[in-house]
C-alpha cells in the first residue's frame, strides 16, 4: 500500500511540475501577496504633500519649512500666494496638509511670545489627517526645543471637509467605488462565461441576433444593477449615517458611468480568455476588487506607498474614480477639479473596450468554427 501511494504523490508531483499555472499559484501567489501586502499596507506618513503660505517672510519660518521638506514625512508641494491659494490646492487635493504661518512671525520671535502656526488637514481620510497631526506637532515640537529661549511654537490644527473625522464619511466612497468595481467586472465575467459552459452561447450566435447586440444586452443589466447598487450604498449612509453629500448627482453619475463602463470592458475581456465560471471568478478578483482595495487609495494612503508600488497604482481604474467620487461626495468640487481623472478613467474605458471587443469577437468565431 505504502509503494501505491507513494507512486502516486511522485505522479501527482511530476504533474504539478509540469503544469506552470499550478506552480504560478502555489509559488507566486504567496510571494506576490506577502510582497504587496508587506509594502504597500502601511499607515505609516511619508512624504505627505505639504502646502505653505508664510506672509510673514521670515528667515526663521523659511528654516522650519525646509527642516520640514527634508524630514521625509512631508514634502512641501505648494508654496501658496494667498489664503485662497492654499485652500484651492487643498480642494484639488494636490495637497494633503497645509501650514498658515502668522504674519506677525519674526516681532512674536523677537518678543519671545507663542508662535500659533495652523495647520489644516484633509479630513476626508480621518486615519491620515490625525496621524499627520500627531507627526507635525512633532516635528514642530521638536523645532520649538531648539528655539528655546525666544519662543515656542503653538499648533492650531483645523480638520477640513469632515471636522468630527467621522470615519464613515470615508468609508463610503470607497464602498461605492467597490461595488461598482465588484458588480460590473465580476458578475459580467462569470454570465458571459456561463452562456459558454451551458451551450446558450452558441444557440445566440445561430440566431439573428448579431454578436455586438448579444454583448450590448449582457453588460447593460449588470450596468444597472452596479448604479442601484452605488444608489443604495450612498442613500443608506446619507440617511442612517448622515454622511454628506457636497456635490452634485450629476456630476458623480457622469463619473460613474465612465468608470462602470471601464469595469464591464474589463469582465468582457476576462470573460473571453477564461474557460469556466470558477476561473473567470477568480481572474476577475485578482484584476478587480485586489487591486482597488489596496492600491486605490480606499484604506491606505498612495503617498506612504514606496515607489514601485506607488507606480503600480496608476493602472488602476479605482483610484481615479475614488478621488472623483470623495471630491464630489465630501468637497463638492466639480469636473474643473477632477477633469484629469475623469480623462484618465475615458482612456480605460476605450482602451478595455476595443481590447475587450476584440477578443470576445475572436472567441465567438472560435466557437462557430467548431
Amino acid at each position: 500500500m505504502e509503494r501505491r501511494v507513494l507512486a502516486l504523490m511522485g505522479k501527482e508531483f511530476r504533474h504539478i511540475r509540469r503544469d506552470v499555472r499550478t506552480l504560478l499559484v502555489v509559488v507566486g501567489m504567496p510571494l506576490l501577496m506577502v510582497l504587496l501586502y508587506g509594502t504597500a499596507l502601511t499607515f505609516d506618513v511619508r512624504e505627505l504633500p505639504v502646502g505653505v503660505w508664510d506672509p510673514s517672510g521670515s528667515a526663521t519660518a523659511r528654516r522650519l519649512v525646509e527642516r520640514l521638506d527634508q524630514s521625509g514625512y512631508f514634502v512641501v508641494a505648494h508654496r501658496a500666494a494667498s489664503d485662497r491659494d492654499l485652500a484651492r490646492a487643498l480642494d484639488e487635493r494636490r495637497i494633503r496638509m497645509a501650514l498658515v504661518f502668522p504674519r506677525d512671525f519674526e516681532r512674536r520671535q523677537s518678543r519671545g511670545e507663542p508662535i500659533p502656526i495652523q495647520v489644516l488637514l484633509d479630513g476626508s481620510d480621518p486615519n491620515l489627517a490625525v496621524i499627520s497631526k500627531g507627526y507635525i506637532e512633532m516635528a514642530l515640537a521638536q523645532y520649538s526645543q531648539e528655539l528655546a529661549g525666544t519662543a515656542p511654537v503653538r499648533v492650531e490644527p483645523r480638520f477640513w471637509y469632515n471636522p468630527e473625522l467621522v470615519s464613515v464619511y470615508y468609508i463610503v466612497p470607497g464602498l461605492v467605488t467597490i461595488i461598482l468595481m465588484l458588480v460590473s467586472a465580476l458578475l459580467t465575467s462569470i454570465a458571459l462565461v456561463r452562456e459558454r459552459e451551458t451551450g446558450t452561447l452558441e444557440q445566440l450566435l445561430i440566431s439573428p441576433v448579431r454578436p455586438v447586440e448579444i454583448v450590448i444586452g449582457k453588460l447593460l443589466p449588470y450596468a444597472g444593477l452596479a448604479f442601484l447598487d452605488g444608489l443604495l450604498i450612498l442613500a443608506t449612509a446619507h440617511g442612517v449615517y448622515r454622511v454628506p453629500f457636497a456635490g452634485r448627482a450629476l456630476d458623480l453619475g457622469l463619473a460613474s458611468a465612465v468608470f462602470v463602463l471601464a469595469a464591464l470592458a474589463m469582465g468582457l475581456l476576462i470573460s473571453s480568455v477564461a474557460r469556466t465560471q470558477l476561473v473567470a471568478m477568480l481572474a476577475a478578483l485578482m484584476a478587480t476588487i485586489l487591486p482597488s482595495v489596496l492600491l486605490s487609495g480606499f484604506i491606505f494612503p498612495i503617498s506612504s506607498m514606496p515607489q514601485a508600488i506607488r507606480l503600480l497604482t496608476y493602472a488602476v481604474p479605482a483610484r481615479y474614480y475614488l478621488k472623483i467620487v470623495r471630491n464630489v461626495v465630501l468637497k463638492g468640487t466639480g469636473p474643473e477639479v477632477w477633469w484629469p481623472e475623469l480623462a484618465v478613467l475615458g482612456g480605460f474605458a476605450a482602451g478595455l473596450l476595443v481590447l475587450a471587443t476584440l477578443r470576445f469577437r475572436h472567441a465567438l468565431y472560435d466557437l462557430e468554427g467548431r
